[in-house]
C-alpha cells in the first residue's frame, strides 16, 4: 500500500468549509499547509513529552510546564524546550496528515515537532481528529525570536492508494539516472557546507538580513572528508540531484542505524516539480550523537516519492516550480535559510 498527496485545491476547500480552523489561504503551499504559531504564549517544558493515548496535551503542560511568558520579552534559548499552540486546528482533520518543519526552520538548526491530543507520537494528526495542534520547539545552536503568525511547519495531507511508490521522479548522480531512491553525500574538494557558531545573539524569524559569518562558518575541505563532531551542526548537500515530477511529491527518510548514529535532515518535504526543468541537489541539516567522519558519495539518506492526486493549482493555474519560485531554486551549493543574507 503507498500514499497520495493532496494537492493545493483540496487544501483550499477544505479549509473555505471550516474543517481548518485558523485557515488563512496565503498559507497555503502547492502541495500543503504551514502551520503558524497561534498567539504570543510560550510555555517552557522539563523536557520533550508527548501524550499518552486519550491524554490531553493540556493535562501535560499542567503537570510538566514550569512556568509560561510572552514571546515578545525574551527569545527562546539553546537546549530549553517549549511549547506553543499552532493554527490550524481541526474541525475534524480531513485526512491522516504528516507534519515536518519548513525548509528555513530546519536549516536554523531548530528542532520542532507537533503533537495532538491524545496522540502518542510526534508529527501526525489522525483523520478525524477533532481539537488543536502544538508544537514543541528545540533550539539547539541559537537562541531565537518569534511572534505570532511565524510559520514553523507544514502538514502534508495524505490518503492510502495502491500502486508503485516511485513513478516519473527521478534521481541522478554525474548526469545519470540511477536506479535507487538512496541519496549520497557531497564533499568533494573545496566549499561543502557550513557549521553553526554557538552564539548567544538571537535569530529574528521576523528579519531576512543577519550575516552569515555572525552565526556561521565555512567549511572547506580538501581531502573528501570531514569531521562532525558530536554535538556540532551543519549545512551539507547531496551530491545527488532529484527531478521531483509536477504531479508528485518526496520525502527525505533517515538510513538505518548502519548509516551511524546522526540525524540527517530536520525538515524533509521536497515539493512537486523540484528540480523537474533542472534536476538539483538537497540539502540537508546534519547533527550527528557521536564524532563522525563523514565523506565524499557516502550514503546519507533515502527519498520517498508519492503521488498527488492532481497537479497542484495556484492561482488557478498549474503550479509551475521555475516560474512560481521558491526561496531554494536550484541549489547548486549548500543553501542556508532564508533568513541570513548570502
Amino acid at each position: 500500500m503507498t500514499r497520495f498527496v493532496f494537492p493545493a485545491q483540496d487544501i483550499r476547500r477544505w479549509g473555505e468549509g471550516g474543517l481548518l480552523q485558523g485557515y488563512m489561504a496565503r498559507h497555503v503551499q502547492p502541495a500543503s499547509l504551514d502551520a503558524i504559531v497561534a498567539s504570543d504564549k510560550v510555555h517552557v517544558l522539563p523536557g520533550v513529552i508527548k501524550p499518552l493515548p486519550g491524554q490531553p496535551v493540556q493535562e501535560l503542560l499542567d503537570t510538566y510546564g514550569t512556568h509560561r511568558f510572552s514571546i515578545a520579552d525574551q527569545p527562546l534559548l539553546p537546549r530549553f524546550h517549549y511549547l506553543v499552540q499552532l493554527t490550524p486546528g481541526f474541525k475534524p482533520a480531513p485526512t491522516n496528515i504528516e507534519v515536518s518543519p519548513k525548509s528555513s526552520i530546519g536549516r536554523l538548526d531548530l528542532h520542532v515537532r507537533t503533537l495532538v491530543d491524545g496522540y502518542p507520537g510526534f508529527d501526525v494528526v489522525p483523520a478525524n481528529y477533532n481539537g488543536p495542534m502544538y508544537a514543541i520547539i528545540s533550539p539547539n545552536s541559537f537562541p531565537v525570536r518569534l511572534s505570532p503568525g511565524t510559520p514553523l511547519t507544514q502538514l502534508r495531507f495524505m490518503q492510502p492508494q495502491s500502486g508503485p511508490v516511485l513513478t516519473r521522479s527521478q534521481v541522478y548522480r554525474d548526469n545519470v539516472v540511477q536506479p535507487s531512491n538512496k541519496l549520497h553525500l557531497y564533499l568533494a574538494d573545496g566549499f561543502v557546507g557550513y557549521k553553526a557558531k554557538q552564539v548567544c545573539h538571537p535569530v529574528d524569524l521576523d528579519c531576512y538580513d543577519h550575516k552569515v559569518e555572525d552565526f556561521w562558518e565555512r567549511i572547506v575541505v580538501d581531502n573528501g572528508r570531514y569531521l562532525l563532531k558530536r554535538g556540532e551542526f551543519g549545512i551539507f548537500m547531496t551530491h545527488d540531484k532529484v527531478s521531483i515530477d509536477p504531479k508528485e511529491a518526496g520525502v527525505l527518510h533517515p538510513l538505518s542505524v548502519e548509516g551511524g548514529d546522526l540525524r540527517i535532515h530536520y525538515a524533509g518535504f521536497i515539493d512537486p516539480g523540484f528540480g523537474y526543468s533542472h534536476p538539483n541537489n538537497i540539502v540537508l541539516e546534519i547533527r550527528p550523537y557521536e564524532d563522525v567522519y563523514l565523506q565524499h558519495g557516502e550514503a546519507i539518506c533515502h527519498m520517498r516519492v508519492d503521488k498527488l492526486r492532481d497537479v497542484p493549482l495556484v492561482d488557478g493555474k498549474p503550479f509551475n516550480y521555475d516560474t512560481h519560485g521558491t526561496n531554494y531554486q536550484q541549489q547548486t551549493t549548500p543553501r542556508l535559510s532564508k533568513f541570513f543574507k548570502e
